[in-house]
């Protein structure tokens, strides 16, 4: 399932950026993307689709539970080519604001977790479709 959301997150999502700040050494860019997120995945669909197909099927709650949850891992993914694409509900209007930081040479994002820099775990959390890790 993470793997068909990777696949078509990236097919689908759009990833826009500006450079705010330029430093020899130092940048700061803003990203705005429009991704997958997981509340827009019609789980209930499949839910209702699993109910629909096996009622009357189990005596057992939790084993009923736990092979609905099953499916719904299965069918998840065809939902994902189905699903909009859209802005992170909370982020700023120019973009999550991002740190780059150049060593030896290459640009790299910094990753460290600070207040100065919660922008990056919002990224993050938007690209892995609203999901907090």
């Amino acid at each position: 399932m993470v793997t068909s959301f990777n696949q078509i997150n990236a097919k689908k999502a759009t990833v826009e950026y500006s450079v705010a700040e330029m430093l020899p050494k130092a940048a700061i860019i803003y990203v705005k993307s429009e991704v997958i997120n997981f509340d827009d995945v019609d789980f209930e669909a499949i839910i209702d689709d699993f109910t629909d197909k096996n009622e009357d099927k189990y005596d057992d709650y939790e084993k009923a539970t736990q092979d609905a949850e099953k499916y719904l891992l299965q069918q998840l993914p065809t939902k994902f080519e189905s699903a909009k694409v859209s802005t992170p509900e909370y982020m700023d209007g120019e973009g999550y604001k991002v740190k780059l930081v150049k060593e030896k040479g290459k640009w790299t994002i910094d990753s460290e977790d600070s207040s100065d820099n919660y922008d990056f775990g919002e990224l993050q959390t938007a690209f892995m479709g609203g999901l907090d890790d």
